[in-house]
């Protein structure tokens, strides 16, 4: 059988980069990278549950959808940052 098939049956939907337009992955990496960093400072060396694991994803989340899309400016009356939480 199909292993799309086998998958959908699981809930799980994969949806591939068109292969002419492989640098749409770089955003992608990027992010992936930066879920590596968080969860390296926040585990260290410790052998974790998987309930522990999952909250440290949920906190990698976090981090990662509160960064600045954009620069901060020194301008007092513009205090919110844009982050992809707010979006």
């Amino acid at each position: 059988m199909d292993k799309r098939i086998l998958l959908l049956r699981k809930g799980i939907d994969w949806h591939f980069n068109p292969p002419a337009a492989s640098h749409w992955g770089g955003v992608w990496e990027c992010m992936i990278l930066s879920a590596h960093r968080v969860l390296g400072a926040l585990v260290k060396e410790q052998s974790l549950t998987d309930e522990c694991f999952g909250t440290f994803m949920i906190e990698a989340e976090r981090i990662i959808n509160n960064r600045h899309l954009v620069p901060i400016t020194d301008d007092l009356n513009d205090l919110n940052a844009i982050t992809p939480a707010k979006l």
